[in-house]
């Protein structure tokens, strides 16, 4: 039976492998059992004092907890949440294969897209903690430890839910759990997605669309709001003679190209083909990582890192999760398993990007790298079709990937 409380061996099991890494002291018997003491009194007492590390990515505030003891309680309470109301968020890749799949449709339906804006510093603290406290199954001690630690969040300046911590996610989902049902359950909804902020509704088209959208605000809990500008797609049932593309709809990082209906098969089924490709922003992402790599080459002039970074950039490479111990995968294949390369129009626009910045003479091209012409031909022929088509893999060491991502790390 699980055991919410917080004491000495419910709290050694929130340690973590790359803890050991980053805070070695942890492997000294009497070090690690006065920070399990540490996290014990937090949990009985409350949150006195939280040690906030803030950073900017993109615009927003991240914040880490570094102290040890403080960041094994905020596990705890994460875990204890997650345990007793299956708060979690959902898999990318799953999502987009569902929403390929409803995309197939062959009859006429409607697609609303939304995305909560500032989503983590909107979220309203009151009505969680509040909602938590009447959760039997929650702990009065987790309740104790949320409550100073918000208190002390506010009072340090941190807005909502603060980015970067796992509590955080954990929380948010917890909070939109009520209305993704809500939205899951009303009139004419076929299939609903969220991912963290990012929503994917498709109905039948036979609600009022701007009833709809309204009731869709309204369904938000307080606090929150979508961004401006919500996008609705309406996908027309089969007509002879009609085809091509129908729309294309951005979600995810993915481009999905959906065409009119058609009809095939002996039995005349009627069916969409739906093709993926990555998303613009997503391309432009990457143009941006290739042109900062050539920018600290102009500076230092390391080839090594270069063509490391082009590697990494084209390629795909393995990390070991810090938080699980797991070796998981990542690269331009491992992000974007889905895009169809015999129709996709990003993959060689990258390539043909990469090629013009590493070999074209022309003035305009300010980053064009001072190399010699083998070294020219070494980076051109890494190509992001191959590394999507072979799965073309680069090994790394963590303190090597940190030292090549360093270059992009906001990008």
């Amino acid at each position: 039976m699980y055991d919410p409380t917080m004491h000495v061996r419910s709290i050694a099991r929130q340690f973590q492998p790359g803890d050991f890494i980053t805070n070695p002291t942890l492997l000294n018997e009497p070090d690690r059992k006065a920070v399990i003491a540490n996290a014990v009194e937090i949990g009985a007492n409350g949150f006195a004092a939280v040690a906030f590390l803030k950073s900017t990515l993109r615009g927003k505030e991240i914040y880490q907890v570094t102290d040890m003891a403080q960041l094994l309680v905020l596990r705890h309470v994460s875990k204890n949440i997650r345990r007793i109301t299956g708060a979690k968020q959902d898999n990318r890749q799953f999502i987009i294969e569902c929403v390929r799949t409803m995309l197939r449709e062959g009859s006429s339906y409607r697609v609303y897209k939304f995305d909560i804006k500032s989503f983590y510093e909107s979220a309203n603290i009151d009505m969680i903690l509040e909602r938590l406290k009447n959760d039997e199954g929650f702990s009065g001690q987790s309740a104790v430890a949320l409550s100073t630690f918000f208190t002390i969040a506010k009072a340090a300046g941190v807005s909502g839910l603060p980015r970067g911590l796992g509590l955080s996610a954990t929380l948010a989902e917890y909070l939109l759990r009520p209305f993704d049902e809500r939205m899951a359950d009303m009139p004419h909804v076929w299939f609903y997605a969220r991912f963290v902020d990012d929503i994917f509704i498709v109905t039948s088209g036979r609600e009022n669309h701007g009833e709809f959208v309204r009731l869709a605000k309204a369904s938000l809990p307080d606090g929150l709001m979508f961004n401006q500008k919500s996008e609705v797609f309406d996908f027309e049932k089969y007509a002879k003679h009609q085809t091509g593309c129908a729309h294309t709809v951005d979600f995810l990082g993915y481009r999905f190209h959906v065409s009119r209906p058609l009809r095939s098969g002996d039995k005349g089924v009627v069916m969409r083909t739906v093709t993926l490709d990555i998303a613009p922003a997503k391309v432009r992402k990457l143009k941006t990582r290739i042109a900062k790599s050539l920018l600290r080459f102009s500076v230092d002039g390391n080839y090594v890192d270069l063509l490391s970074r082009f590697r990494l950039i084209t390629g795909n490479f393995n990390f070991v999760d810090r938080a699980t111990g797991i070796r998981r995968v990542s690269g331009i294949y491992f992000n974007y398993p889905h895009v169809d390369l015999a129709s996709s129009e990003a993959i060689p626009d990258l390539d043909k990007f990469l090629r013009n910045m590493v070999m074209a003479p022309h003035p305009r091209n300010k980053l064009r790298p001072k190399l010699a012409t083998a070294q020219r031909r070494e980076l051109v022929r890494l190509t992001f079709r191959d590394g999507h088509e072979k799965k073309r893999f680069y090994a790394f060491g963590p303190a090597r990937l940190v030292e090549l991502g360093s270059v992009w790390r906001h990008a």
